[in-house]
């Protein structure tokens, strides 16, 4: 380019430590800026006053959070774990020998769901003795029991042809398409709360955990973006700028930002700099450390 500002790149390093420091995983993203971020790098770079200063990176899960699952406020038929999770401090069970739910029909505001893919973890203690056709996941639509999509867990092994495993979480992943009307007449325009369905298949105990209950949508990852959908994991960043490379540098400890997301942003207050979908998930006892650079120099 013999003119003018140089093309506006940049590059997202995301590293992950286990508690004894050893890098376990380490990933390379092309970053997006945003316009407003692309408008704000120039006028610095053009030596023109920019009120542009990095201050934060975000992690997001984007969609819809029916219910986070952390705690057993509203819910009905379940218990907090805070020992078996994949997200956040806990996840909520329900252990019977015949047949149990599980449920909160009002966990979220009404909300649309349409053509979205639900998202869950599930773990079943011990799959030979539970009814997998009669143990399903519920969507609750209309802030009422009354009205309920439902998909059974034998549903679930046969869309994705993967069996359910002993004491194993899994995370589901369904377009809200596959779900059968289970009461009343349920729309997806309005999702209201979640819920599941345990069975015995003969008098054995039987336990389902589940986590994180989301409906997953199209994200905005353009330079149009404007925000972090459901941003979950939030940090102040240190920054530096070298030459035309502003660099900024966000720390989660082995405790925090327990979960998977989605999305990534960088944030100069309340403006979205730049943009990330990716799609990881850092578990407990691992640390992360996220590198952004912003250059115009193609780094």
């Amino acid at each position: 380019m013999k003119h003018g500002i140089p093309p506006l790149r940049g590059v997202v390093v995301l590293e992950a430590r286990n508690d004894r420091g050893v890098v376990v995983d380490r990933r390379t993203y092309r970053n997006t800026y945003t316009t407003v971020g692309a408008q704000e790098h120039a006028k610095r770079l053009a030596g023109e006053a920019s009120a542009t200063i990095i201050d934060r990176l975000s992690l997001g899960v984007g969609g819809i959070i029916v219910s986070t699952c952390e705690a057993t406020t509203g819910w009905t038929n379940s218990t907090l774990d805070t020992v078996l999770y994949k997200q956040g401090t806990g996840s909520l069970l329900a252990t019977t020998t015949t047949t149990k739910t599980a449920y909160h029909a009002t966990s979220v505001g009404s909300a649309n769901g349409t053509g979205g893919t639900l998202l869950a973890w599930i773990r079943v203690s011990l799959v030979a003795a539970a009814n997998l056709a009669a143990s399903k996941l519920h969507i609750y639509t209309g802030g009422t029991t009354a009205n309920r999509f439902d998909v059974s867990l034998a549903a679930i092994e046969a869309l994705t042809g993967q069996a359910i495993q002993d004491g194993t979480w899994r995370l589901v992943s369904v377009p809200v398409s596959a779900f059968s009307v289970g009461a009343g007449s349920p729309v997806w325009t309005a999702i209201t709360g979640a819920g599941f369905t345990i069975a015995s298949l003969s008098g054995t105990s039987v336990t389902m955990n589940v986590d994180d209950v989301r409906i997953d949508l199209p994200v905005n990852t353009t330079v149009t973006a404007t925000t972090v959908p459901n941003e979950r994991a939030t940090v102040a960043t240190s920054s530096s700028r070298t030459g035309l490379v502003v660099l900024a540098e966000g720390y989660w400890t082995t405790a925090q930002a327990v979960g998977n997301f989605l999305v990534a942003g960088l944030w100069s207050g309340s403006v979205l700099v730049a943009i990330l979908p990716l799609d990881y998930y850092k578990a407990s006892g691992i640390s992360l450390r996220v590198t952004w650079s912003l250059t115009a120099t193609g780094g």
